[in-house]
């Protein structure tokens, strides 16, 4: 992916599964990732992770 550097990405169910896996993605790729879940301790543990 090119492009994508400080570009703004909202993700839904990002907290764990397909949606995690993508967040991860796009923040390798520069973006500036807003991790929303329905769980807010798991979304949280994302962010840390990430």
């Amino acid at each position: 992916m090119r492009g994508l550097k400080d570009k703004v990405a909202p993700v839904t169910g990002a907290a764990s599964g397909i949606g995690l896996a993508i967040t991860r993605r796009l923040a390798e790729e520069g973006m500036i990732v807003g991790i929303l879940d329905v769980n807010a301790d798991a979304a949280a543990k994302a962010v840390e992770g990430i």
